[in-house]
């Protein structure tokens, strides 16, 4: 069974943050939402709204569609990491 969208998105905002090297508590501050709020949305305990996608991902300098997609495939992102080099 696939997972819940709130937890594919948690985990994606997650992923996206890490490859970024931004800390969810700047991100937070940065989008201007509280941390405790984007940690929630972390735990998958509470869903972002579209304008909260928006704001996210301004924060962390990224298309809003990019939280949204699901991940590379690990061949993929391997295949994207060598060529920035």
């Amino acid at each position: 069974m696939s997972a819940r969208l709130e937890e594919r998105f948690a985990a994606r905002l997650r992923e996206v943050c890490e490859t970024r090297g931004f800390p969810v508590t700047h991100v937070a501050d940065r989008a201007g939402v509280s941390r405790s709020h984007v940690w929630r949305i972390l735990a998958a305990e509470q869903s972002a709204t579209l304008a909260l996608v928006q704001r996210l991902a301004a924060a962390l300098e990224i298309d809003p569609l990019d939280l949204l997609r699901d991940p590379p495939a690990p061949a993929v992102r391997a295949r994207a990491a060598r060529a920035r080099r």
